[in-house]
């Protein structure tokens, strides 16, 4: 009876310690861009309904921009495939904030989120 324990609990401890590497492995693939971060996003047009914004390529990757109001309300957001955006059908005159975060391609966490940046758009034309 000894042995049969002792046999079994010999497998059962080879087994884990085989599956550890392998989870290690997998995660280190999966770790996607959480180490990374969107750099230098700039304003680059503002109109009274649209603000664009340009930004760093981080390579394999598209991106999430987010859009919030002034009082930190969720106000919009947009996926793009290039380092740039217009983003539209804002309230002339409102502070906005924007962010970006890099998606890798392939699978795995998406990066951190850009710098704030604080733009208002530009009054209602009358």
């Amino acid at each position: 009876m000894k042995t049969i324990i002792k046999e079994a609990f010999s497998m059962k401890y080879t087994a884990l310690l085989c599956l550890v590497p392998l989870y290690i492995c997998c995660t280190d693939n999966l770790r996607g861009l959480a180490d990374r971060k969107v750099e230098n996003v700039v304003i680059t047009s503002v109109t009274s309904t649209s603000v664009g914004l340009s930004w760093d390529r981080i390579e394999e990757s598209r991106y999430h921009v987010f859009v919030h109001d002034s009082l930190n309300h969720y106000y919009h957001d947009q996926y793009e495939n290039d380092t740039f955006a217009i983003v539209s059908n804002l309230e002339p005159g409102t502070m906005y904030n924007f962010v970006v975060c890099a998606i890798p391609i392939a699978e795995g966490p998406s990066s951190q989120p850009s710098d704030d940046l604080w733009q208002r758009t530009l009054p209602e034309q009358q």
